[in-house]
Parts: structure tokens; sequence; C-alpha cells
């Protein structure tokens, strides 16, 4: 990435979960939920706003930059907000 922001963490984080990802359905499952916490968590760090303005105005921006499959992305996000709705207290 030729800038740097707080949201490039997890944009690099994005990227290892699309690989993940990419593997299918019941591969990697302790995998997955561990690298979903840690995006919840990166995020509740990073979010100045609500966490959801904040991934559509400074992460999806760079993730496009940084050639991350989209189809991946938009999973993985679904993810990352239903483990948000779970458990509030992250």
């Amino acid at each position: 990435f030729q800038r740097h922001s707080p949201s490039s963490s997890m944009v690099h984080l994005l990227s290892l979960l699309n690989l993940i990802w990419m593997a299918g359905d019941g591969v990697f499952p302790v995998a997955k939920r561990v690298t979903i916490g840690v995006l919840v968590d990166m995020a509740h760090v990073n979010a100045r706003s609500s966490l959801k303005e904040w991934v559509t105005e400074e992460v999806l921006p760079y993730v496009e930059e940084s050639g991350c499959k989209r189809e991946y992305v938009d999973g993985i996000l679904i993810a990352f907000y239903k483990f948000m709705a779970l458990v509030p207290a992250v």
C-alpha cells in the first residue's frame, strides 16, 4: 500500500482471511473464527464512528486497492457483523 491508515492493518488481515475463505465451507473453521475475532478486536480499537461507517468509508477503499476478490470479502464481512451482533461487548 502506498498510504497508511489505521484500517490498513485490517485490510492485510482481510487479505489473509480471503485466502482462508477460498478454501470453502468446513475448512479451517478454527482459523476463520480466530481471525474474525481479531478483526472485530481491531475494528473496536480503530472505529471512530459506527463500525459499518468505518468499514465502508475507511476499510473497503483499501480492500479494492489491495486486489482482494470482493466475493469473499463480502462473506467475511457478513461473518464479522454476525460476530459483532452475537458478542457486543467484544
